[in-house]
């Protein structure tokens, strides 16, 4: 698919993450369903994980879609042998979560840009009931959550802050279960990076750790009667 890498949080089953009043009244809303889409095996936990433990702790369902393994990405292993590794790492690093894993049939840097990829998409996307947030209505998805992700910083702009300062000890847990992000096979030091940016954010925010999601233009439109 021929789409930039930039991750989704597609929010299910509920209003949710859209304004400060939803999330204050959270806890007592029905539990909701949460799908997260990343392109490789622990985008999504690290760029969101600390926000689907809040929301798992709040009773939510959440469920992780692994586009790939990311089985690519290791060039000390063949693909097949770090591709085993990382399914062995996203259950354990979603077991810390509290997420359902499921991983999608495509291979690293090989997802197609066409009807049937986009259709696998959707249907993982059907199988989910009750799908109701923000978003123009399609196939019931009514908001997309862009994560904030390192490698598309550009036209980036931050939209929804969630404060996350209570789980980043779990979250740790649970990324750390991942070879790359202990600094073992890439130079990029992942752990620190999004460690500071939860510090950034809630800096931002006031809310002391946070976790930031761009939306689509569309969920920004306000229409209004006047400016009063």
């Amino acid at each position: 698919m021929n789409v930039r890498r930039r991750d989704l949080l597609l929010l299910v089953s509920g209003a949710v993450l859209c304004a400060p009043r939803v999330l204050a009244q959270a806890a007592a809303a029905p539990p909701k369903t949460i799908l997260a889409i990343g392109a490789h095996a622990g985008d999504m936990e690290l760029t969101a994980g600390a926000v689907l433990i809040k929301q798992h702790k709040l009773g939510d369902r959440v469920v992780i879609l692994q586009m790939t393994l990311g089985e690519g990405g290791n060039p000390r292993l063949a693909p097949a042998v770090y591709g085993a590794q990382k399914r062995r790492e996203a259950l354990a690093a979603d077991s810390v979560i509290g997420a359902e894993t499921i991983f999608a049939p495509y291979r690293d840097g090989e997802i197609p840009n066409d009807d049937a990829a986009r259709r696998y998409v959707a249907d993982v996307i059907a199988s989910l009931e009750g799908v109701v947030t923000q978003h123009p209505a399609h196939r019931g998805v009514r908001g997309v959550y862009y994560a904030d992700n390192w490698e598309d910083a550009e036209s980036y702009s931050p939209y929804v802050y969630v404060g996350v300062s209570d789980e980043m000890a779990q979250w740790r847990a649970a990324v750390t279960k991942y070879e790359f992000v202990a600094g073992r096979i890439s130079s990029f030091k992942y752990l620190d990076y999004y460690e500071a940016l939860s510090t950034v954010r809630g800096a931002v925010s006031g809310k002391g750790r946070a976790v930031a999601f761009d939306i689509d233009q569309f969920g920004k439109r306000q229409v209004l009667d006047s400016l009063r």
